[in-house]
């Protein structure tokens, strides 16, 4: 094969698994926006995610120390 039939080849490959992963490989400003898109979700999703980590931490440490600290008056109390 020559360079130009490898390169035919390889261009048709591109863009048929382009089309199978639903871009449309004419219009590479959709694909770039699309991309943005995604970036944009996944940060968005991890840092959701780290604010939900956070909040639990916030709501279960002091919780377990009221928790503690009635424990520890009840035994004082029955003493």
């Amino acid at each position: 094969m020559e360079e130009k039939e490898v390169m035919k080849v390889v261009q048709g490959a591109v863009q048929e698994t382009l089309v199978s992963l639903g871009f449309n490989p004419d219009n590479p400003s959709e694909m770039q926006a699309n991309m943005v898109y995604l970036s944009k979700l996944r940060r968005g999703s991890e840092f959701m995610s780290m604010r939900i980590k956070a909040s639990l931490v916030a709501f279960t440490i002091p919780t377990l120390l009221y928790l503690l600290w009635e424990s520890f008056k009840k035994i004082i109390s029955d003493v």
